[in-house]
């Protein structure tokens, strides 16, 4: 099971699809073209790799001829799969498969949004600042220290992406979290400057909600919007837990935390006040 949840649900679905298109005697390249839409895009529904809307679902039903049940059938497990939870399962997933699972989510998309309050996202880390995330991860599910080095090496390839044209990135990180003693004063001294060089990229946006400063509302989950992704793939927002990750896909819902970053990022500060705030960090912490 991926993290983009490429999994039972999704192949159901398209299962569901391919088999009306079956029934109805119409090639990919046929029902394409009573839809309106490229045979690749036909192809990657049905292999679960894209979902549809739901105006797309009604679509499908009638251009195939689904019967009233069977196309009731394809709205119910498209509406399991827009939320879908994923437990790890009795043996943790290995930390460096996640980091190229989350790797190619990152890739797809055109604008990446995320929130976290306690944390740095780990394209801003340091190396030091990653060994120590992978190490505290590793320790409560026993993997090993290859297991975090690979994981490390993955992370800062990652990296490169924020180099990469065609990508926009807007973190919100709090004050609190960049107080947060997880790690050596003088790992997070090079972490503060890592932020502040990353910081003056112009496809980088970065907020941080002081600790003065009254927010709109709270959240205490950090969560991952993939925005704007390539291939015409849906919008998700990934959510990981200490032993699950949760994909959200309902457009509706995924809406829903769109908004809550807007306020969150508005009372944010943001570039020459958030490099004020981050020397000042630097300054009392070091």
């Amino acid at each position: 099971m991926s993290i983009d949840g490429t999994g039972a649900g999704r192949r159901r679905l398209g299962l569901a699809l391919r088999e009306l298109r079956h029934a109805a005697d119409l090639t990919t390249t046929q029902l394409a073209e009573r839809l309106g839409v490229a045979q690749s895009t036909i192809s990657r529904w049905e292999s679960g790799r894209h979902l549809l809307t739901p105006a797309q679902i009604d679509q499908w039903a009638a251009a195939t001829g689904a019967t009233a049940a069977q196309h009731s059938t394809l709205d119910e497990v498209a509406e399991q799969v827009m939320t879908e939870a994923v437990a790890w399962g009795r043996r943790p997933r290995r930390l460096a498969a996640l980091q190229r699972e989350t790797g190619d989510l990152e890739e797809s998309a055109g604008l990446l949004r995320t929130y976290h309050p306690v944390m740095i996202h780990g394209l801003l880390q340091v190396p030091d600042y990653a060994r120590a995330v992978f190490q505290a991860r590793a320790q409560l599910e026993g993997q090993s220290d290859t297991e975090v080095a690979e994981a490390v090496a993955s992370r800062l390839g990652k990296q490169a992406l924020l180099f990469k044209g065609g990508h926009r990135f807007e973190f919100l990180l709090t004050e609190a979290g960049l107080r947060w003693r997880f790690v050596p004063a003088e790992v997070m001294a090079a972490q503060l400057d890592r932020l502040q060089q990353v910081a003056t990229r112009p496809n980088v946006v970065l907020g941080i909600l002081p600790l003065e400063v009254e927010t709109p509302l709270w959240r205490w989950t950090p969560f991952t919007a993939f925005l704007e992704r390539a291939d015409d793939a849906e919008d998700l927002v990934h959510i990981e837990t200490l032993t699950a990750g949760l994909t959200v896909r309902k457009p509706e819902d995924v809406a829903r935390y769109a908004e809550a970053f807007k306020r969150l990022l508005g009372a944010a500060v943001v570039g020459d006040d958030a490099q004020v705030l981050l020397d000042r960090i630097a300054s009392e912490e070091g």
